[in-house]
């Protein structure tokens, strides 16, 4: 939707992510303010599928809904591998991927 009504898009995942760094994946004025702020490099994540390494963490958060964050993990070649609420802790874990060499 970027570019339709002031709509301004997004970054899934910086290219060269260092940890502390923040980033703006969606803006809609009063609609959207989705962030995502770096907090590992290089961690290892291990689902009911499998396990992936070299992830980048994320704490995905936005101004218009405080009380919901939730920490994602995004892997080389999988991409957005799992997502735990940070609040009640349930995740959304993949049922079946494709490791990356």
């Amino acid at each position: 939707m970027a570019g339709v009504d002031g709509v301004k898009p997004g970054i899934i995942m910086e290219a060269n992510p260092k940890v502390g760094g923040f980033y703006r994946q969606e803006f809609a004025l009063g609609t959207a303010k989705d962030m995502a702020q770096i907090i590992a490099l290089n961690q290892t994540v291990t689902v009911t599928a499998g396990t992936s390494n070299n992830c980048v963490e994320t704490k995905d958060f936005s101004p218009l809904e405080p009380d919901v964050v939730e920490h994602k993990y995004h892997c080389p070649v999988v991409g957005n591998f799992q997502a735990v609420d940070a609040t009640t802790g349930n995740h959304l874990d993949p049922t079946s991927f494709t490791p990356g060499p």
